[in-house]
Formats: structure tokens, C-alpha cells, sequence
């Protein structure tokens, strides 16, 4: 018997047959792949993953987090990448604005994004689908009738005069004087010529930002200027000023008390002390302006329109 041949063809039917348990598994994939496609199954909010043909954009308030529920696992099971980055190629969106935050696997095939701080005002920012995602075992992400690109907006700025302080109206009334107290006709509030007013913002704002972008117009704004100064006692401490550690998470700085001037224009406040020099003269009126496309804010877009108080 010639051993030597038989062995050869022993080796032959093993390759043949292991050849053809490849190309089984390889067919079984595809098909799997072709019925159970990569997709974005539920999101978070539900308009990410609404039709292509809505354009409106996602409203986005607080510290809402941003999640995608897949169909099939994306990442192996067990897999931790802790506080580092994820590599480019398991990135499930990204963000066109500098938002600070957060992007992990929660589970295989759920993605979630927590902002380390609430959304910004006047953002205006896209999220991006990775069309070159894949799945685990190798499917493509199949968008469908979503869009690539869905727009993400947040609330404007909104800018109100809390209060104004007088100690010259305040001792000519024996402490009865009221900013907002006058005649049907009256342009108020009253602001005398020692007035202090007292701003409030529904975002932090950065206090040297807003005292380069802050205008005076009208009739009695003609020679005058405004100075800015902070609301010390009613800045948060996480604000003081915010700023983010190398692993994306927010640190306060020190406290402001005994800091210089340039410092404590450094702050990120919800309101601010504002004055106008010289006072305005006796019948006068100005607007206080933050004007369109003024920023306020580091992670804050721009002012959408010209905001008057």
C-alpha cells in the first residue's frame, strides 16, 4: 500500500471539507448581516433618529444626555475603555460644537453622551452619525431614511434687569424710591445718575465677554459708557470659573473673595452689576444692548438677535 499517497489524500478531504466550513460560516454571516442589518433602533431624544426630511431642529434643555440604541452589538462584551477616549472607529456620533462631555458604551450596542455642564444657550450644533460604524462582527451601519447630519438648537439668552440701586434716591425718599414705581408715561425702570443695576441671565455668562460686548444706545447714550462687575455672592462655586480637568470633568477654581479686578471679570456669573458712566442725564432714556452675534459664553453660541433691556 503506498502509505504516502493515502496521506496526501487523507490531507486533500480535510482541506476540502474545512474549505467548505468557511465558506458556510462566511455565507451565514452575510445572511445574518442582510436580515439583521446595523441600525439605530430608539434615540434620545427620539427626533435623532426621525426621517431625513425633517428638518426642524432638536430642542435640547438641562443636562439632557443623548443615546442610541443599535441592533446589534457594536462593541465586545466585557470591554471598558474607563475614562479614555474612544478609538475613532467605535465612535457612534459626534458633536459639531465644543460641548463638554462624556461619550461611552453603556452596554454592546447602546451609546451614551452626558454633558458635563447644562446644554448652552444659542447653540447651534449638529450631530453626526458614523456612517463608517460597523458592528462586532463586521455589519455596516445601515442609516436608511435618517439623516447623517441632524441640527441641535438650545434657547436664546434671556436678559432681564433684576434690580437698581440708588443710595442718592435711596436717602432722598428716606428709602421709598422704587426703580419701577412712576407714571403711566414714565420710561422705566428709573436709572439716577449713582444707579447700580443689577442684570440677570438664564445661562452663565463670562463676565469680561459680556463687558466687551454689552452697548448703550439710544437718544441718552451719547458720551457714555458701561462698566460691568460681579454678582460675587450669587455665583455658584462649580462656576468659579469653569474650567475642565484633562479627563473632561468639571473643577471649580478659588474662591473670588480678595481676587483682582481682571479676576473677577474671569468668572462665569448669572448675573452682573452693571453702571453707566457718566449717569444719564435728567429725562434721558438708553437701551442696554447685547447685540447679535456678541459672545457671551465659551461653550455658548452666539447672541441670535439684539436683546434690549
Amino acid at each position: 500500500m503506498d502509505w504516502p499517497r493515502q496521506g496526501a489524500w487523507v490531507l486533500l478531504l480535510v482541506g476540502i471539507s474545512l474549505l467548505q466550513q468557511s465558506t458556510t460560516v462566511a455565507a451565514q454571516a452575510a445572511f445574518l448581516q442582510q436580515q439583521l442589518p446595523l441600525r439605530v433602533l430608539v434615540t434620545t431624544p427620539t427626533a435623532l433618529s426621525t426621517s431625513s426630511n425633517v428638518s426642524a431642529a432638536v430642542a435640547l434643555t438641562g443636562r439632557q444626555a443623548l443615546t442610541a440604541v443599535f441592533s446589534r452589538p457594536v462593541i465586545a462584551l466585557g470591554s471598558d475603555w474607563g475614562s479614555k477616549l474612544l478609538p475613532a472607529s467605535l465612535v457612534p456620533f459626534t458633536l459639531s460644537c465644543g460641548m463638554p462631555g462624556r461619550l461611552r458604551w453603556v452596554t454592546t450596542n447602546v451609546a451614551r453622551f452626558d454633558p458635563v455642564v447644562e446644554w448652552p444657550t444659542d447653540l447651534a450644533c449638529s450631530l453626526n452619525w458614523n456612517k463608517g460604524l460597523v458592528s462586532f462582527d463586521g455589519a455596516p451601519l445601515v442609516l436608511g431614511s435618517m439623516s447623517a447630519s441632524v441640527p441641535l438648537a438650545t434657547q436664546p439668552l434671556v436678559m432681564d434687569v433684576a434690580s437698581v440701586a440708588s443710595k442718592a434716591a435711596d436717602s432722598a425718599t428716606d428709602g421709598l424710591w422704587g426703580a419701577s414705581v412712576g407714571l403711566p408715561d414714565d420710561k422705566l425702570p428709573e436709572v439716577p445718575p449713582d444707579g447700580n443695576l443689577t442684570l440677570s441671565f438664564s445661562y452663565p455668562v463670562e463676565l469680561a465677554k459680556l463687558a466687551s460686548a454689552l452697548k448703550l444706545v439710544g437718544p441718552g447714550a451719547s458720551g457714555r459708557a458701561v462698566t460691568v462687575s460681579p454678582c460675587v455672592a450669587s455665583v455658584p462655586v462649580i462656576l468659579w470659573p469653569l474650567v475642565f480637568a484633562a479627563d473632561g470633568q468639571p473643577k471649580a477654581g478659588s474662591s473670588p473673595s480678595g481676587s483682582s479686578s481682571a479676576e473677577l471679570l474671569a468668572l462665569n456669573s448669572t448675573c452682573a452689576v452693571v453702571k453707566i458712566v457718566p449717569g444719564l442725564a435728567a429725562g434721558a432714556s438708553a437701551t442696554l444692548r447685547l447685540p447679535a452675534g456678541a459672545r457671551y459664553s465659551s461653550v455658548a453660541g452666539p447672541v441670535s438677535k439684539d436683546t434690549d433691556k
